[in-house]
């Protein structure tokens, strides 16, 4: 399968946008990359997987607010000053009316929806990761796979870290939507003992409803009680301007991933 160049960035720096077919998710699933190398010419990369692709690389948003994350702004200056290591960032489109059924764990009789989070995360294990890992130039193993996502994305992003733990050693969990059919994802956390434990940043913003808060506290609680070691294994942040929105979560995109994409690989090791 071709992958075509996009019409922005430089050679060692270029965004591409190509679909991959999903049997498991009966739909094909547009993908959008971009490389950060800056003056680095490794030949493998770490790979960063983000979900919500839409609305994640600079200009680029599918979100009523039409602001982006500016990931890729943010990484590459982060890689040029030597603060985060140079990496392949894989952004996945949602899946519009879709997605919050992929994206939850668990059915949710009050929504009556839910519960296609499995199929989501073994379409990024079976069929995305070895796709990209065979067409371009990855890092294929556990410490040097990250998964980032927010909201809805944040719990997918926990919930599949949880289902494969040998794949993703980092996770970002952004405002993640703890609230989803009374909690389940904490009673998820508990119900797993894993091996290895993936680095886990959560962070919430004080903007953000108080519901939210609350969660994202009693998640971090259950993270602990759980095994995860603070600072190193897990980073908590409370953003004292954050609203749940792309402008919030792209100003915390730095601070996460000197946490989680360090340019010292020993510090990405468990």
């Amino acid at each position: 399968m071709d992958i075509a160049r996009g019409d922005r960035g430089e050679d060692d720096e270029a965004h591409r946008a190509f679909e991959v077919p999903s049997r498991i998710l009966a739909r094909r699933v547009g993908v959008r990359t971009y490389a950060a190398r800056h003056a680095h010419r490794a030949a493998r990369l770490p790979v960063v997987y983000l979900h919500d692709g839409q609305n994640v690389f600079d200009g680029q948003s599918s979100a009523p607010s039409g602001q982006s994350w500016a990931f890729d702004v943010t990484l590459r200056e982060l890689v040029r000053v030597g603060a985060a290591a140079p990496a392949l960032v894989v952004a996945v489109d949602h899946a519009g009316a879709g997605r919050l059924d992929e994206f939850t764990p668990t059915r949710d009789a009050a929504h009556a929806i839910g519960g296609g989070a499995g199929r989501y995360a073994r379409f990024l294990v079976e069929e995305l990761k070895p796709f990209v890992d065979r067409h371009l130039p990855t890092e294929p193993w556990t410490d040097s796979t990250v998964m980032i996502g927010s909201s809805m994305g944040g719990l997918v992003t926990l919930a599949a870290g949880l289902q494969y733990p040998g794949t993703f050693g980092a996770l970002g969990v952004m405002s993640p939507s703890v609230w989803w059919n009374h909690r389940s994802i904490l009673r998820g956390v508990r119900a797993r003992v894993l091996r290895p434990r993936p680095r886990i940043w959560l962070d919430v913003g004080l903007r953000e409803p108080a519901r939210a808060i609350d969660d994202a506290r009693a998640l971090r609680k259950v993270l602990v009680r759980e095994g995860w070691e603070e600072p190193r294994g897990l980073r908590y942040d409370e953003d004292p301007v954050g609203e749940h929105d792309e402008a919030s979560w792209g100003r915390r995109v730095g601070p996460m991933l000197r946490f989680l994409l360090p340019p010292d690989r020993s510090t990405r090791r468990r």
